[in-house]
């Protein structure tokens, strides 16, 4: 009785978690604890809080030094409990890139085999946000786009604007993500890619008014809100959230590198360079994907851009092409 009650939590708040919705995350990592709770051992339990809290970490909701341990138990117990699924391996995978901020041993270890295995869904959609991570957005949306042909995966279209807006191709993303807005018009994150590839096409008045459609903002989003309208022309507005957010004290913010490129933005370098510091030491969650961003030219070659670009390129080790060989990959999953 209670495994069925266990599952029958785990699989009501699954899909907040592949919504990767900021709002709903706490929810979702809150249900996941009492299922383990009253369970123990409960491996779709420990998966889905394993994912959730890396999700959370992206969101600027927690840091990596704070999840790193709980990630590799919950990982570690449901390998125990269940075996080494494809879903575990995901994981692992997503764990070396955005958590540890090691690609380079991801690609090493899970590239030759592991993408050819993964049903469409969230598994894969692990994989795209490995390669996006890393700056290879064409083998991402290569990816995505049969999945999105029945036209019902929301996080599918998430990720496949995030491709189009880091290949540079700004009415691909804002096409695709309106799209998922009109299959689900409630998603918060969506709506801010959304106005931040508006803002990124000079079209300010549309963003502004796409911005305003998911306040009240969540604490996460107020740092990707203040860009959107530092980009949008409303640099007071902006400014105003950015002084907000350096009042909070000296420790690590959530979302350090949205809250550099903000100042950036406002010519506020040595705020800037505190700010990008502070996320590449701290293995900010976005910072890698704001890396490949491709409207980060658009902000100038200020000297915090520089040293954030240099020092990403230093600890982030992106990797070059793939050389792993099938057997190498066949022995890593064996192992």
């Amino acid at each position: 009785q209670g495994v069925s009650s266990a599952a029958s939590d785990v699989y009501k708040r699954q899909v907040q978690v592949r919504h990767r919705d900021p709002r709903k995350l706490p929810s979702a990592a809150d249900h996941f604890r009492r299922c383990i709770s009253s369970s123990p051992g409960f491996a779709p339990a420990q998966i889905q809080l394993a994912a959730t809290l890396l999700a959370q970490y992206q969101w600027g909701e927690t840091s990596a030094a704070a999840i790193e341990a709980e990630v590799e138990s919950l990982l570690r117990q449901a390998e125990e409990s269940d075996g080494v699924t494809d879903e575990l391996l995901t994981l692992r995978m997503e764990v070396l890139t955005l958590l540890l901020w090691q690609p380079q041993l991801a690609e090493e270890n899970f590239a030759a085999w592991l993408p050819q295995r993964l049903p469409p869904g969230p598994s894969r959609h692990g994989w795209v946000r490995h390669l996006l991570a890393i700056g290879r957005p064409a083998e991402a949306l290569d990816l995505l786009e049969p999945e999105l042909s029945g036209g019902t995966t929301p996080s599918g279209w998430f990720l496949a604007g995030l491709s189009h807006l880091q290949m540079g191709r700004l009415e691909a993303a804002i096409t695709t993500l309106r799209h998922q807005l009109r299959l689900d018009p409630n998603l918060v994150a969506p709506r801010w890619l959304l106005a931040l590839s508006l803002a990124q096409a000079n079209r300010n008045t549309e963003a502004l008014e796409e911005l305003a459609r998911c306040a009240p903002h969540p604490e996460p989003l107020h740092a990707a809100s203040a860009l959107v309208l530092a980009l949008s022309g409303e640099g007071d507005r902006a400014a105003i959230q950015l002084g907000a957010a350096l009042r909070g004290g000296p420790r690590p913010l959530g979302m350090a590198t949205l809250w550099g490129l903000v100042a950036v933005c406002l010519g506020e370098d040595a705020a800037a360079g505190r700010l990008l510091e502070q996320a590449v030491q701290h293995r900010c969650g976005l910072a890698p994907f704001a890396w490949q961003w491709s409207g980060l030219d658009r902000l100038g070659d200020s000297t915090a851009l520089q040293t954030f670009r240099s020092r990403m390129a230093s600890r982030f080790h992106r990797p070059g092409p793939t050389v792993t060989t099938p057997e190498a990959g066949k022995a890593v999953e064996t192992a």
